[in-house]
């Protein structure tokens, strides 16, 4: 996952997307759980996952992951619908 200050790109194996301009459209925060949420603005239909979030947790021993989610539009995250993917992120070296 990349985030620039005008591009978003987020392409898993199976649904490649190209790089889209996005909207932050909510950013959460619950304990030491942070959540971005973003929108996509005007990527092709081929792009399955139009709502992005990127979560950050750090627990109690000050270990941070960061993770990827990926709904098929707005409707579908607000609904907590089950027609998402989660990816945990790693940092490669």
């Amino acid at each position: 996952m990349k985030i620039t200050p005008k591009r978003l790109s987020w392409s898993p194996p199976f649904n490649p997307c190209p790089p889209s301009a996005f909207t932050l459209a909510e950013r959460r925060q619950e304990g030491a759980t942070t959540q971005w949420i973003y929108q996509r603005v005007g990527a092709p239909k081929s792009c399955l996952y139009k709502v992005v979030i990127l979560e950050k947790a750090v627990d109690p021993s000050d270990t941070t992951s960061w993770s990827v989610y990926g709904f098929t539009s707005m409707k579908a995250y607000k609904a907590n619908s089950n027609v998402w993917l989660n990816c945990p992120l790693v940092k490669l070296d």
